[in-house]
């Protein structure tokens, strides 16, 4: 799956101990979670979006301790 706003592939980050995360325009929220929702990924989306200098805003996705980053990248690098 491709930011929109780069056109680079998301990433999902694992740093830190509170498990991986996904950080993406919000304007693509409707979409991951359609995509994690299909995979029964389980997930939160962080309340506020973060807009810095006039940017779009930025969603901000959690998947806790128990996300598995190499399957999250797998289901990311499936999608459009």
């Amino acid at each position: 799956m491709t930011d929109v706003t780069t056109n680079q592939p998301l990433r999902v980050e694992d740093e830190g101990g509170a498990g991986p995360y996904l950080m993406l325009p919000a304007m693509q929220l409707g979409v991951l979670t359609r995509l994690l929702e299909c995979h029964r990924v389980s997930f939160w989306v962080d309340e506020n979006l973060v807009s810095l200098d006039g940017e779009p805003e930025t969603a901000f996705v959690e998947f806790g301790r128990r996300g598995d980053t190499a399957t999250l990248r797998k289901i990311l690098d499936s999608a459009p």
